[in-house]
């Protein structure tokens, strides 16, 4: 009806979402200026990950053989604890070379130790948000947070091609 507004609506934001070119510049300013999340930051851009799933994965999760990782965990930043994926199932992640390059890396840096990301304490804290944005401010992308980093993974899948069902299981 003409002249009746809607209470409550919201402006649409842009999407928390990085292109390609803008995923290449995070990962090689984090490379270029030793960043201490750039293997968490590739790590999640390359398996879709949640940051809780990531920093609570083992070694005893990832499988280079068959190239393959499983999702079987959760850290809780709220309980402090180690605990059931927020879906309450577990999922297999397939390895792709990138993934499996940098596995071998984090395997080389950490021989012997359980975890496959280093364990930073910003991270534990429930920081990495607030890293990353201020990241992407600083080398002149758009500021995302963490989560973000799980949407442009499904993001470049569907337009690679995979099918939607497929990316949401």
């Amino acid at each position: 009806a003409k002249g009746v507004g809607l209470v409550g609506r919201k402006v649409e934001k842009r999407p928390q979402i990085l292109t390609v070119k803008e995923i290449r510049i995070l990962i090689e300013a984090a490379t270029k200026y030793p960043q201490p999340w750039r293997d968490v930051w590739l790590a999640a851009l390359l398996t879709g990950m949640r940051s809780g799933e990531i920093y609570a994965l083992l070694w005893t999760d990832v499988d280079l053989e068959n190239r393959r990782l499983f999702v079987t965990k959760s850290y809780s930043k709220r309980t402090e604890t180690i605990g059931p994926t927020k879906a309450g199932y577990w999922r297999e992640v397939p390895v792709n070379d990138e993934l499996a390059r940098l596995l071998m890396e984090l395997r080389a840096k950490n021989a012997g130790g359980a975890h496959v990301l280093p364990r930073i304490r910003d991270w534990q804290g429930g920081k990495q948000a607030k890293v990353l944005k201020t990241f992407c401010e600083v080398i002149g992308i758009p500021a995302v947070n963490f989560h973000a980093l799980r949407a442009c993974f499904s993001t470049q899948l569907l337009r690679n091609g995979v099918e939607a069902a497929r990316v949401m299981r």
